[in-house]
């Protein structure tokens, strides 16, 4: 069962029909055009984002920031999660040479651990009385393990990497992952023909939901949804936010259109 976010949009509905009859514009494009724009607030609002993604300073939410400032977001905070789990093994070995004062001890640290011989690891390690948690390679699940509901790794909990180029190559490839996020509204962006999506987020196949039923006499209406697993933890006022921004914009334009009809009616006198 995918887990949902329940919002009042009654407001909205008020506001569009409220804008439709101040500008003569069709009902079921301004349905789309809405669900366009609240598509494009959502993906801004939709990690990675940082401190000023939500900024008034334009119609747009997430304008604060660009797409790019908000990938080189995502990839600085999966470089820093994957540090918090995965350290190289050298890093410990130099911290022990110190403790002990001995940088014999440090090498010899070292050159074991290049050498992938956790056997004596563990007889030195047992002999001190202390343990690191030690493993040769870096791999996904030991990652996964650590993170929250919300795919974020809260506190250093580290594993000491023997093999040193495979915690390099892991924390390039989970690199790659930003952006899945953002990427559960590609389908109802696409649909609803919303353009200037970078690649490091429509690369991702992420599940996505779109329904237009703007065909509907009665109850005309477009239902747009982002079914990425960790999407329903996003913050309420996300969510609550890109509705506002909306209702906003929407009054804005009325007024815009009727104060440049009034003027035009002023003209013909």
């Amino acid at each position: 069962m995918t887990p949902t976010v329940s919002l009042d949009v009654t407001r909205l509905n008020e506001d569009l029909r409220a804008f439709v009859a101040s500008t003569g514009r069709d009902l079921a494009q301004a349905i789309r055009d809405q669900a366009r724009l609240l598509t494009r607030d959502l993906i801004g609002g939709t990690p990675p984002f940082g401190k000023h993604a939500f900024r008034r300073s334009s119609n747009d939410l997430g304008a604060g920031e660009s797409y790019n400032e908000q990938r080189k977001i995502g990839e600085a905070a999966v470089r820093r999660d994957v540090r918090r789990v995965f350290q190289p093994f050298a890093k410990y070995a130099a911290y022990v040479g110190k403790k002990f004062n001995n940088p014999k001890l440090q090498q010899y640290l070292v050159k074991l651990g290049r050498q992938s011989d956790t056997d004596q690891l563990e007889r030195i390690f047992k002999k001190w009385m202390w343990h690191p948690k030690i493993k040769t390679t870096a791999t996904r699940p030991d990652h996964i393990a650590r993170r929250d509901r919300r795919g974020r790794v809260k506190r250093a909990t580290n594993t000491f990497i023997l093999d040193e180029r495979s915690r390099v190559n892991y924390e390039k490839k989970a690199i790659t992952s930003v952006g899945k996020a953002k990427a559960g509204w590609l389908e109802a962006a696409k649909a609803l023909g919303l353009g200037g999506i970078p690649n490091w987020i429509s690369r991702h196949n992420s599940p996505g939901l779109f329904q237009d039923a703007t065909a509907h006499f009665a109850n005309p209406s477009v239902t747009i949804g982002n079914l990425v697993e960790y999407a329903s933890e996003m913050p309420i006022f996300v969510f609550q936010a890109a509705l506002e921004n909306r209702i906003r914009s929407m009054r804005i334009e009325a007024n815009k259109i009727m104060e440049a009809n009034h003027r035009k009616q002023l003209r013909r006198r």
